[in-house]
């Protein structure tokens, strides 16, 4: 087993960013799990990044503060897609601290999604907008927000 620190990049804008990746396989498909990447690889579309394996280690401790340096060197750029310092996420490290995310939480940030949606028409258009550049991307179509919120949450 093998400890990676990576960087994937978004091709469309330029923004990265940087990881640990426990695998057997460092060029696996695995591009990362902060909130911020996993939101663009949904509005961009996987093809859309690339990932590099910038260091390899043997220990998750020597990967997470090799991650830390390079995340605390670039989080300040606006470019860069992660939200806190580096060895501070992952599966390991939030089994590890038993920080993980219940279900509950994704529930009601899903509740909260939908009440702003319901509520704000500027935030509803935006949402709008998104989904369509994506669908479009996709080769799919799109129903306006408001179809949506009128036939699933009315």
């Amino acid at each position: 087993m093998t400890y990676t620190v990576y960087k994937t990049v978004n091709q469309v804008n330029g923004k990265f960013y940087i990881g640990v990746h426990k695998t057997n396989n460092p060029m696996d498909e695995y591009l990362g799990s902060g909130t911020v990447i996993q939101l663009a690889i949904q509005k961009y579309g996987v093809l859309s990044f690339v990932k590099e394996i910038l260091f390899k280690y043997e220990t998750q401790e020597e990967a997470w503060a090799k991650e830390n340096e390079l995340v605390e060197l670039h989080r300040a750029d606006p470019l860069c897609y992660n939200l806190r310092k580096g060895g501070s996420g992952g599966f390991d490290y939030l089994n590890k601290t038993g920080k993980s995310r219940s279900v509950d939480h994704f529930k009601q940030a899903t509740r909260v999604r939908v009440l702003r949606l319901k509520s704000d028409p500027e935030y509803r258009k935006k949402y709008g907008r998104n989904i369509s550049i994506s669908l479009r991307k996709k080769g799919g179509s799109w129903v306006p927000a408001d179809t949506i919120l009128r036939n699933q949450y009315a």
